[in-house]
């Protein structure tokens, strides 16, 4: 499938432009995204929930 490939090529360019890793939400609705892309390692995922940051953090303002 192209779109498949095309999605991947992306992928790649956005592990280029964000080394450290990324978080994307496509098709929000009452604040939850409806797809999610998450490239973050486990282990900062794990620390930003369990000290709550979305709450203060200005991005997901």
């Amino acid at each position: 499938m192209i779109w498949d490939i095309s999605f991947e090529r992306e992928c790649v360019e956005l592990k280029r432009l964000a080394p450290a890793g990324y978080h994307i939400g496509l098709h929000i609705k009452d604040t939850t995204p409806l797809h999610r892309l998450l490239d973050y390692p486990a282990s900062w995922v794990a620390h930003y929930t369990a000290q709550a940051y979305a709450l203060r953090d200005p991005v997901v303002a």
